[in-house]
């Protein structure tokens, strides 16, 4: 029997970020070696979610036809569903006459009679994906072919925790840990991948460079906690104003930095006047009264700058600049 795997020769985007992070190379032996073992036709990697199942890789024999990639709905009668349901293994040798199997397309169109699938879950226990083997004859597979599955499902099952493991540190060392937002290393390498991938040709861009105006006060008065809150109602504001292509990050203590991308003009006072709103109505719900104000340097490119780290120290330079007319005029800053 010739077995030959297929992964991800579509152009679908994987149902789950945390593929990407896995050796698929490996599956590749391991599924192949199960469709040996098991003298299988078709065995596959099913990707699961609340939106469906997505068939991301599949060995199988040349008569079986594939369409790695799409994304079939949750609804539809398929056999991953009882095991997306449940989060159990999964056996039937023949379902040819079972009622309950009679509208998948599985069995009605592909002619898959046999299937044994096992759950392949998350740390939180949430369902990642099934590992599976389909078969167009009944089956009836001992225990040693059973077990095997299932090892290999523990194996895949253990990389997808490495997996997740990572992906929280690279987050955490991406991220702000208070606000959430993203930190100078994780905005310096974001911009830099969208400047890569020509996201930002022919786009102006402006930089916004924040400080707030007050948090030592707020925190001498009434502690680093509301001092904390002060930051993180910012942050939320910075989040509710912008788009989801534009990016902002904590650079560090009271200040914070947004980019914001377009192919038209962005008008900038706009901008400025939503945060605010959504910063004061943050403010206005602390239990202590706080001044919801910050300081802004704002800079504008006809084209993204190569260099972002001097366009954020220029940005700074601008910020500082107008904090410095807002105290001679009187106004409470820190």
């Amino acid at each position: 029997m010739t077995i030959k795997t297929l992964f991800q020769i579509c152009d679908q985007t994987p149902l789950n970020d945390l593929f990407n992070d896995m050796d698929i190379t490996l599956w590749e032996t391991l599924l192949q070696q199960v469709a040996r073992f098991l003298d299988c036709p078709a065995v596959g990697l099913i990707l699961t979610s609340d939106v469906g199942y997505q068939n991301i890789a599949l060995a199988k024999t040349d008569d079986i036809t594939a369409n790695p990639g799409k994304i079939i709905p949750r609804e539809v009668n398929i056999y991953c569903k009882e095991v997306y349901d449940t989060k159990k293994q999964f056996y039937i040798n023949n379902a040819s006459n079972v009622e309950k199997w009679q509208d998948n397309p599985e069995l009605t169109v592909q002619g898959f009679i046999s299937y044994l699938g096992f759950p392949i879950k998350k740390r939180n226990g949430e369902m990642f994906a099934t590992l599976c083997a389909l078969d167009t004859k009944e089956t009836n597979y001992n225990i040693q072919q059973v077990d095997l599955m299932g090892c290999i499902r523990d194996i895949i099952q253990r990389e997808l925790h490495t997996a997740e493991q990572l992906a929280e540190v690279r987050h955490e060392s991406h991220h702000d840990e208070l606000t959430q937002v993203l930190n100078r290393r994780g905005l310096i390498e974001k911009y830099d991948a969208l400047l890569e991938s020509r996201q930002f040709s022919n786009h102006n861009l402006v930089i916004i460079y924040f400080d707030l105006d007050g948090l030592k006060v707020i925190n001498d008065t009434w502690g680093h906690g509301i001092g904390d809150a002060y930051i993180s109602g910012f942050a939320q504001a910075l989040k509710d104003s912008l788009r989801g292509s534009d990016l902002c990050a904590r650079l560090g203590g009271d200040e914070f930095v947004a980019f914001c991308s377009s192919s038209r003009p962005i008008d900038v006072d706009k901008i400025i006047e939503r945060i605010t709103e959504h910063y004061e109505a943050i403010c206005a719900s602390l239990t202590v009264p706080c001044n919801a104000a910050f300081s802004a340097g704002i800079l504008n490119y006809p084209a993204p700058p190569n260099d972002i780290n001097n366009a954020l120290e220029i940005a700074d330079k601008q910020m500082y600049e107008n904090k410095r007319r807002k105290n001679q005029r009187g106004q409470i800053c820190s």
